[in-house]
């Protein structure tokens, strides 16, 4: 199995447009591959600076990567593919998921 992971430090295109501070996000996505090694989807991961790796809460964490989602508009984080995102049970059966 190929594994390739990056972080992304992101913006909308609307916040390059003003003059406002631009809030920093991030968000690492990993490759899906298929049988013939070709990417089908992503995992988004929640990344709260350039480390790569996760640190706290999941369900906070949940929350913000589908807020990065809404935010930075899905297409522009998967093209054309699938995206999932890890939650817990409990995020499942709240609204907002």
């Amino acid at each position: 199995m190929m594994v390739a992971n990056e972080v992304s430090c992101l913006t909308s295109e609307a916040d390059n447009k003003s003059l406002e501070p631009v809030p920093t996000r991030f968000l690492a996505r990993q490759p899906i591959l298929d049988a013939r090694r070709e990417v089908v989807a992503y995992e988004l991961l929640f990344r709260s600076g350039w480390e790569n790796c996760f640190n706290g809460e999941t369900d906070v964490a949940t929350r913000q990567t589908l807020d990065n989602c809404v935010y930075l508009g899905l297409e522009s984080l998967v093209d054309d593919k699938l995206a999932f995102v890890n939650c817990s049970r409990e995020e499942i059966g709240r609204a907002h998921v």
